[in-house]
């Protein structure tokens, strides 16, 4: 565990991770290889629940403790729906066939319990590449001031800080990072009720009724994203050039870029929805232009993009990108 923060029990969340000490923007707070994995062809199925269960008895006592204090959000069955609560009930019923486990022996159910509190806790808490122990202690926020991310070179899962954190403070991240961001208040508490199961008590949400600004935000970067989308579809349907409605596109990204900026969005979000969405856009322009002069005005536009997205990456993994710094230079020279 990380001397940067500790892990206490925080009032109406469980667990949760306060930091010990100030944290720079862009620190790195956690890294972990997942304890616990899973394989099959979808959740729940017959490989599914075999594998998670192997992962687990594969796991260190000390690892297998701390991942049992992990949060189970199908313990609560009162607080479930009548859909959710059948869907519970199904799944108790496949594992007890996989495993032959018996309710009418007590030895039996009590295995079985055990077993289904594992799955349940892997549901509630598994990433895309499984469980990170640490990196399952950190609550979510809508506006967090860390960021988790999969590290493929190195199999691991990384939380940096992305914005400067106050000892004291409470360090969450981003559940949802690369769709959450730029949601209005309801949308985004249907969507955390229906994944997570939780209504989101960060402070975006709580000041959610009432924060007309960031609606409002939301709101004209919909529209933006949409009219790209457009531009877009323009382009396929009618003849070159192009390059007065790549223009409009580029533009479009670029104001999107600033919305999202100012309202704090993830920098997986910036990314992956934005950034590199208004790179491909200009490269269309370069190769769509028809003249010197325009393929100037593009390639400029081809830079921007890419020097913004270098420098988030150097924030997300805590070292320049060899990919963007290759881009930036071959960006940087005149065509």
């Amino acid at each position: 565990m990380s001397d940067l923060y500790q892990v206490v029990t925080i009032a109406g969340k469980d667990l949760g991770c306060i930091a010990n000490k100030n944290i720079k923007r862009g620190t790195l707070i956690s890294q972990e290889k997942p304890q616990c994995t899973a394989f099959g062809s979808q959740t729940w199925d017959s490989d599914w629940i075999k594998s998670v269960v192997s992962s687990f008895n594969e796991m260190s006592t000390s690892d297998q403790e701390n991942y049992l204090k992990l949060h189970n959000r199908f313990s609560d069955v009162e607080s479930l729906n009548d859909v959710q609560q059948k869907e519970l009930i199904n799944r108790k019923d496949q594992m007890n066939k996989i495993f032959n486990f018996d309710d009418k022996h007590e030895d039996s159910k009590e295995t079985a319990m055990k077993v289904h509190n594992i799955l349940n806790i892997y549901g509630t808490n598994a990433f895309e590449n499984g469980i990170g122990i640490q990196t399952a202690m950190f609550n979510h926020s809508c506006n967090s001031n860390a960021e988790a991310v999969w590290v493929e070179d190195s199999q691991t899962s990384t939380v940096r800080a992305r914005s400067n954190i106050i000892s004291g403070e409470e360090i969450t991240i981003n559940y949802i990072s690369r769709d959450l961001p730029l949601k209005k208040h309801l949308e985004r508490k249907e969507i955390l009720m229906s994944i997570f199961f939780f209504n989101c008590v960060c402070k975006l949400c709580k000041n959610g009724k009432v924060n007309d600004k960031y609606d409002q935000a939301c709101k004209a970067f919909e529209k933006l994203k949409n009219e790209a989308e457009k531009m877009q579809q323009a382009c396929l349907d009618l003849p070159r050039p192009h390059h007065h409605i790549i223009r409009r596109r580029v533009s479009c990204y670029k104001e999107m870029y600033k919305i999202a900026k100012e309202q704090k969005a993830s920098h997986m979000f910036l990314i992956h929805k934005v950034l590199k969405q208004g790179l491909l856009a200009s490269v269309d322009g370069f190769l769509d232009a028809e003249s010197q002069e325009l393929k100037e005005e593009f390639r400029r536009d081809c830079q921007v993009f890419s020097i913004a997205s270098g420098k988030i990456h150097e924030i997300l993994h805590g070292s320049p990108s060899q990919v963007w710094q290759k881009n930036n230079q071959v960006l940087g020279k005149r065509v």
